[in-house]
């Protein structure tokens, strides 16, 4: 007997599934001074990459222009030495003996009179290295002497002016020898004619020097002073 309600054999049709339509994009708005935007972040990026310092590199920096500062500086004579002979050269003249004794007492008392010295500066002969010998000795080894032909005996005195005014150090001796240092020191405090110091062996001349370079006497001590000092 056939069913009452049979279900269709025959095939359904396919449903097909139709996308939905594209929705059109909303129109973008104008972005205001795009390119001020753009120029600004360039900028900060080339000020980011400068100031950046990566790890273990150094930075290089212009130097700076020289500053004029003040100074105080000693001309130091050096110590009693051998008479001129035949058998040596000017250069190659010792202090003596007793030189030696009377120098180390002296730059003992330079010491203690100049306390912060951080530079010194010697003539290259012989006893004036010698007298250098003995001061950085006094000062427990902890200058470094620096040999100039600014100290020779026939040296220009503006040439030891300029050397001083371009050193970093501020607390400046210099061991030289006579008439030199003489004319050294009336070069430096501004003195005319016929005017000068006359350094003893082993003896000190102090002189403050303003940041143009002008000088003013501050002391002048005696080799027996200073001995006593040290």
């Amino acid at each position: 007997m056939p069913d009452q309600n049979p279900e269709s054999t025959e095939p359904q049709p396919a449903v097909a599934e139709t996308a939905p339509e594209p929705q059109p994009k909303p129109a973008r708005k104008a972005r205001p001074k795009v390119k001020a935007r753009r120029k600004a972040v360039a900028v900060g990026a080339r000020v980011k990459a400068k100031s950046a310092k990566p790890a273990g590199a150094s930075r290089s920096v212009r130097p700076a222009p020289q500053q004029r500062v003040s100074r105080f500086v000693v001309l130091f004579r050096h110590g009693p030495a051998e008479e001129h002979s035949a058998e040596k050269t000017d250069a190659d003249r010792s202090l003596t003996a007793d030189g030696h004794a009377k120098t180390k007492r002296a730059a003992r008392g330079m010491r203690e009179i100049f306390p912060d010295a951080d530079t010194i500066f010697s003539s290259p002969l012989l006893r004036a290295m010698q007298t250098a010998l003995w001061l950085t000795k006094a000062y427990g080894d902890t200058l470094k002497i620096q040999v100039t032909d600014a100290l020779l005996p026939a040296a220009d005195p503006a040439l030891l002016a300029r050397l001083i005014a371009s050193q970093g150090g501020r607390n400046i001796i210099v061991v030289g020898h006579e008439p030199h240092l003489g004319d050294s020191f009336a070069h430096l405090v501004g003195i005319r004619g016929s005017l000068r110091a006359d350094l003893r062996k082993a003896g000190g001349v102090g002189i403050r020097l303003d940041e143009s370079g002008k000088g003013t006497l501050e002391w002048m001590l005696a080799p027996r002073m200073l001995r006593k000092l040290g």
